[in-house]
């Protein structure tokens, strides 16, 4: 069992980011999970984005002042809502700013070949470094035949985002035992208060 704050059940590194918000649907439980530039670290080792020496690098003090990490913090947070819009509601709006992002990072980046296959890489980590990763991620995703699998949680409050690598495709929940257990219990409830009130 992890310590993590963090769930991820996504099956994607870029759904995954979208799924830090906890009852996104339901503005009176939603629930932020990264509210500050650590916590956006934390996730990001978390999930893999990062390696231990690079959140160590990017812990330092000395990288950044706290306006910097709360600006980047801002960015990274406006790239995970127009994930989000991108890949559940087709929004060109949310596309438009996922552009924007994509040309601030490729500006920085290069393009370069790792083992068989090119990809996207930084000389030297910056506190972009987490969006940017997440960014060409999902870029990966949205032009790839998986975007056909990505589906929402069943739940009327959740959100949250996965895809779907069931066998019949029809995967309902994001956890099971968690929304999935749920929402069965509560249309039991619901069948057995129907019968009562038929007696």
């Amino acid at each position: 069992m992890s310590d993590s704050p963090f769930s991820l059940i996504a099956g994607h590194v870029a759904l995954d980011f979208c799924n830090t918000v906890d009852w996104r649907l339901d503005p009176a439980s939603r629930f932020e999970r990264i509210t500050a530039y650590d916590d956006l670290l934390a996730w990001s080792a978390a999930a893999g984005v990062l390696d231990p020496p690079e959140v160590a690098l990017l812990t330092t003090p000395t990288l950044a002042d706290a306006p910097a990490r709360a600006t980047e913090l801002d960015r990274a947070l406006e790239l995970r809502e127009a994930a989000y819009r991108v890949v559940v509601d087709h929004e060109p709006g949310a596309a438009d700013t996922v552009r924007r992002h994509a040309r601030e990072a490729v500006d920085v980046c290069r393009l370069t070949m790792t083992g068989t296959a090119w990809g996207w890489t930084q000389p030297h980590p910056t506190l972009a470094t987490p969006r940017w990763r997440v960014l060409f991620a999902l870029l990966d995703l949205v032009r790839s035949p998986a975007m056909r699998d990505v589906r929402q949680c069943a739940d009327t409050a959740c959100g949250w985002v996965y895809l779907d690598t069931s066998p019949r495709r029809n995967r309902r929940w994001c956890v099971a035992g968690d929304c999935g257990n749920r929402n069965r219990v509560r249309a039991h409830y619901d069948r057995r208060r129907a019968a009562a009130r038929r007696d």
